[in-house]
């Protein structure tokens, strides 16, 4: 059996004060001591042989898979140039740069609607879970290259 841990959003823009959503998110991010925590617990996570799975939120040249149906997607497709792929703010943040994930890029948020999203669904019903959160869960795909 093959378990991954999927890690959403650990960038630049989501994270840190510079980010694009800095001035929201930032503060309570680093009140929480949730990327502490996060970090150890892929630390932990590896050591134990789950692979990590590090999605970045990035907005290729003509939208890719952006759907603008709501204030908050609207904003990102207006400031769609802070989301490329190689914008300094679609970065991975300092401590989950050298985690050893593999990074995958989505222009959906979390993954919904792509290959992990679907990976992680197939790997719960093979399991007998049924619930469909598995592209914000950890999953677990017997022998499954994610």
């Amino acid at each position: 059996m093959r378990s991954a841990v999927l890690g959403l959003h650990w960038q630049v823009n989501v994270i840190e004060p510079e980010g694009f959503f800095g001035g929201m998110l930032a503060e309570p991010v680093a009140s929480s001591g949730v990327v502490g925590r996060a970090a150890r617990f892929h630390q932990a996570a590896r050591e134990a042989g789950a692979e990590l799975v590090l999605t970045r939120f990035t907005v290729p040249p003509g939208e890719g898979g952006l759907v603008r149906n709501t204030a908050f997607m609207r904003a990102v497709g207006d400031a769609q140039a802070a989301f490329r792929p190689d914008a300094p703010g679609s970065a991975l943040i300092a401590e989950m740069s050298d985690s050893d994930g593999r990074v995958v890029d989505n222009a959906v948020p979390g993954g919904s609607g792509t290959r992990i999203s679907w990976a992680a669904v197939a790997a719960q019903k093979a399991h007998g879970r049924s619930d469909q959160r598995g592209s914000s869960r950890a999953a677990t795909a017997p022998g499954r290259p994610w």
